[in-house]
């Protein structure tokens, strides 16, 4: 569900690391996992997301479109500020929600 509402939003993206990023805007995502059940059988299974844009300007356009597809979705967000990391050069905007699906 991440990768698609990151290509929906126009945003390369990977999971953990982008060994070979692109020169533009892309991001980063990191999934964890719970699962949990009733009678002893994991049948929810709740993510906790953190996606990080990487931005080699400020790109108000693809947080928008990010926050766009997030809000088509009914997921609540939480943004944190737009920082600049010296080390590579880049701005760095941290968003992350939970959903849940049930099997």
């Amino acid at each position: 569900m991440i990768e698609e509402i990151l290509q929906a939003a126009g945003i390369p993206a990977k999971s953990a690391r982008y060994p070979n990023p692109p020169s533009g805007t892309y991001g980063v995502y990191f999934d964890a996992v719970s699962a949990d059940g009733p009678d002893g059988f994991n049948r929810i299974f709740t993510h906790d997301v953190s996606i990080e844009l990487y931005e080699d300007r400020q790109d108000d356009e693809a947080e928008a479109a990010l926050e766009a597809e997030l809000d088509a979705l009914s997921i609540h967000w939480e943004k944190e500020p737009r920082y600049w990391l010296d080390s590579i050069r880049r701005y760095q905007t941290v968003y992350e929600f939970t959903f849940i699906i049930k099997n």
